[in-house]
């Protein structure tokens, strides 16, 4: 959570939040493999063809979740086990107790989407984000910040987010057993498994680089990275708010390819101009935001917000495909970048430390938007406005210029690329 950094940067040294960068980005990897993604799977099917049939599919969904939960949860006991406890055995519990709570969340979250309350949803996610926040702030006051504290407030504010939304869609009014039904679970199975590996492979992209981090340089740097990349989550939020929409608007509504250049060709133009002016004012938002340990994380975030562009571009595409079932292509192309983004780790990192991390990222974003790109070309009459392209280019370009150039930053830097891309908005081009 990005509204929280400025409370870790100053209560954790650079080792605890390493640490506990790594706990919470095991634990991203986790929850699709407890659910199988079938949350997503819901949602997809409330939204098309069984909106008058919640019963059945919550029912399936939420047993099926409960099922795999079951499973890979006694199968990584026995894995812990066999292993040699490097951490607590209370950050192990928190970290099982956090993993069940964000299952239970995500599948609330989609469950309230799906049946079309809107307002709720995005509601909810800032309650859980306000929830967080009370709970770390009454922990500075009471007691020392630890790792296991950050752990058990997570654990509670998914937990209370997702116990109301549980309340206020009554949700037990649509589990019955009657509706239980091995075809429609096994239906949703073979939509979902193809989006299990396609979440791992987008955490070898975004996060693997992390643990290669900790294993060359240890927690420290880790810590350092991890606040490099909560910056660039600022723009993955809010292309995650447009990607959501996106997608349901996509998937329920039909439209010519030459609608489908249009908002593309518009959503590149935004994405370019945001990524730009966020590149020009990060320096002095670090030194606002986090503690001086950590100023040094400004100079690898540049690099990552491109790589959130082309994962914001390829997450367009990726609607293409859930439209027409076609997970098998999403699993692919993600499979495939993020064996780059792991092997471009193994070889940059060692020599180039937290600026191979960045690269890497860069690099299996961009191979993912280049393999989904090709495909759709083979399906939609697509076409890239060239004009867009390039003042893209140069917009982001002039940011980058000013950011590690001896430039100051200034009115005039700002708004360069305000003014340049405002042209092709008024001029007659094609996104008009």
């Amino acid at each position: 959570m990005f509204i929280l950094v400025p409370l870790y940067t100053h209560y954790l040294s650079t080792e605890d939040l390493g640490v506990y960068d790594l706990i919470w980005t095991s634990i991203n990897l986790s929850v699709p493999i407890f659910t199988m993604q079938l949350h997503e799977a819901a949602f997809r099917w409330l939204i098309e063809g069984y909106r008058d049939k919640r019963e059945v599919v919550i029912s399936n969904s939420a047993l099926g979740i409960v099922l795999f939960f079951t499973l890979t949860l006694f199968v990584s006991f026995i894995v812990l086990s066999l292993i040699q406890y490097r951490l607590s055995l209370n950050i192990y519990l928190l970290s099982f107790l956090l993993t069940m709570a964000m299952c239970v969340y995500n599948f609330m979250m989609q469950i309230t989407r799906a049946i079309g309350y809107s307002v709720l949803y995005a509601l909810s996610g800032f309650a859980m984000t306000l929830v967080l926040l009370v709970c770390n702030l009454i922990i500075i006051q009471t007691s020392r910040m630890q790792i296991e504290m950050i752990l058990l407030c997570n654990v509670i504010a998914y937990f209370c987010i997702s116990i109301f939304l549980c309340f206020k869609l009554r949700v037990w009014n649509y589990f019955k057993w009657k509706y239980l039904s091995i075809k429609v679970l096994k239906d949703m199975v073979i939509y979902s498994s193809p989006l299990v590996p396609n979440t791992i492979s987008w955490w070898f992209i975004n996060s693997s680089s992390k643990f290669f981090l900790f294993h060359f340089y240890g927690s420290s740097v880790n810590g350092i990275y991890a606040v490099t990349t909560k910056f660039s989550t600022i723009l993955f939020l809010f292309n995650g708010i447009f990607n959501l929409a996106w997608q349901e608007y996509h998937i329920s509504k039909r439209f010519d390819d030459s609608q489908f250049s249009r908002i593309f060709n518009t959503y590149v133009f935004f994405e370019c101009l945001v990524v730009a002016l966020i590149i020009v004012w990060i320096k002095p938002l670090i030194k606002v935001v986090v503690d001086e340990t950590y100023y040094e994380s400004s100079k690898y975030v540049p690099i990552l917000l491109i790589g959130v562009c082309f994962q914001a571009f390829s997450a367009f595409m990726g609607a293409n495909f859930m439209k027409n079932r076609q997970t098998s292509i999403i699993m692919k192309s993600s499979l495939l970048s993020g064996l780059i983004s792991v092997a471009s780790c193994s070889i940059l990192i060692p020599f180039f430390g937290m600026w191979g991390a960045g690269i890497s990222t860069l690099l299996g974003m961009l191979v993912l938007f280049i393999y989904r790109l090709q495909y759709v070309l083979k399906n939609v009459t697509f076409e890239l406005d060239t004009k867009v392209l390039i003042a893209s280019i140069i917009s982001v370009s002039i940011a980058m210029l000013t950011f590690y150039g001896s430039f100051n930053i200034n009115v005039l830097a700002t708004f360069i690329p305000i003014l340049f891309l405002s042209y092709f908005i008024i001029s007659k081009n094609k996104l008009t």
